[in-house]
């Protein structure tokens, strides 16, 4: 990382993911599953999408790769590898797809920022 104080922000997200996620878990009246359903029915199946702070893959994450391309950028290297294992790649016949139900190669990019 090129800026000391994206180092600091990637350390401490790394540290307290688990705070986080026990934090994020006791929350009832999250918008954002609203907000990415809003999203989903606006853009063609099969976009491409970016989701900036991904965290540790959320259930909107999940959506997102299941019906987009998706690529998914996070400045912590933990919550990046959590994001990996909630969303796990499957392979099919055409390609790198996340839904089994889909007809198009699909494949989510997951990308660690550097600024």
């Amino acid at each position: 990382m090129t800026d000391p104080r994206t180092a600091l922000v990637a350390a401490g997200y790394d540290a307290m993911i688990d705070t986080w996620e026990t934090w994020k878990a006791q929350i009832t009246d999250d918008p954002r599953a609203d907000w990415c359903d809003e999203l989903v029915a606006r853009l063609p199946r099969g976009g491409r999408v970016v989701e900036l702070g991904c965290g540790g893959g959320t259930d909107e994450t999940r959506l997102l790769a299941e019906r987009f391309r998706l690529t998914a950028i996070d400045l912590s290297a933990e919550q990046l590898r959590r994001a990996r294992e909630r969303v796990p790649e499957r392979r099919s016949s055409t390609g790198t797809s996340r839904s089994s139900s889909s007809t198009r190669p699909r494949s989510t990019r997951w990308r660690r920022s550097t600024s």
